[in-house]
């Protein structure tokens, strides 16, 4: 990304204004030039309204570049372009932090639902949501798994992960929705995918396309419960250092319904010959 796409945000209200550029300016010398590590701060106090490409996005003070960063989708140059929402289209997002996508999504016009169990995070999503005044947008304060019960959480800042202590919250799988079809759904969840997949497969048989970022551990299971689900394999990135991989998967209800038919044709002859 270019320092000139820095400049696509500006203050999104007269209050912001000074905060703003004191911080655009702070930030230039400290992080661009001086080449300084940021504090990170989760907690939500100190908030700078910020636009960007006629969005309003709510920017923590004290996480300034961060934020920022994440909104304009600085790490993620080749994979949201993948990203293509249309009008009155349904947007699942799994692991929205807070709103990159969930926003882009609503400008244009589709039915999201959106899911985000840290507590913090999810307080400026709401915001965020409340700010552009979309009521195209669903918000969902939960974590995603292949059950429904309580379980513990922990944050570290961006990335938030089940534990055995930290905030309680509640669980439910993606199936629980029932939705009748998905155009895009998208999944971030720290490692977390292999739960998060097997709580979906109901979802995942009407789903046209899945973006997912994929971890070392996880990317065998992944291929296979998407071809087990007429999903194929499009794109493939290299996004994070840590080794985190998204794929584009791209669904043909002609080709699940053959492949279905076939493997269960196949299943069925098997269990007859034995």
């Amino acid at each position: 990304m270019k320092y000139s796409d820095y400049l696509r945000v500006t203050p999104a209200d007269l209050k912001s204004v000074p905060a703003f550029y004191f911080m655009s300016l702070r930030t230039f010398i400290d992080y661009f030039i001086f080449h300084k590590k940021f504090k990170r701060e989760e907690e939500v106090r100190d908030l700078i309204k910020v636009r960007v490409n006629g969005i309003v996005f709510n920017v923590r003070k004290g996480n300034f570049i961060h934020d920022i960063q994440h909104y304009l989708l600085r790490q993620e140059i080749n994979v949201r372009k993948w990203f293509n929402f249309r009008k009155g289209g349904t947007f699942v997002d799994v692991g929205a932090y807070i709103g990159a996508y969930t926003l882009r999504a609503a400008k244009h016009g589709s039915i999201v639902f959106s899911f985000e169990p840290n507590p913090y995070s999810f307080k400026i999503l709401s915001l965020n949501v409340l700010d552009n005044k979309f009521d195209n947008v669903k918000l969902y304060n939960v974590a995603l798994g292949n059950k429904e019960c309580e379980v513990f959480i922990s944050t570290n800042f961006d990335e938030t992960h089940v534990s055995s202590d930290g905030y309680k919250i509640k669980m439910i799988t993606l199936d629980s929705l029932s939705l009748n079809k998905v155009d895009l759904l998208k999944i971030d969840v720290e490692g977390y995918e292999k739960e998060v997949l097997l709580g979906s497969e109901s979802m995942l048989d009407r789903t046209d396309k899945v973006i997912i970022e994929v971890h070392e551990h996880n990317k065998r299971f992944v291929d296979t419960i998407m071809y087990t689900h007429g999903l194929v394999k499009e794109k493939e990135e290299l996004t994070y250092a840590e080794g985190s991989i998204y794929y584009q998967q791209l669904w043909d209800f002609s080709l699940g319904a053959a492949l279905k038919s076939r493997r269960n044709l196949i299943t069925a002859v098997l269990c007859t010959v034995c």
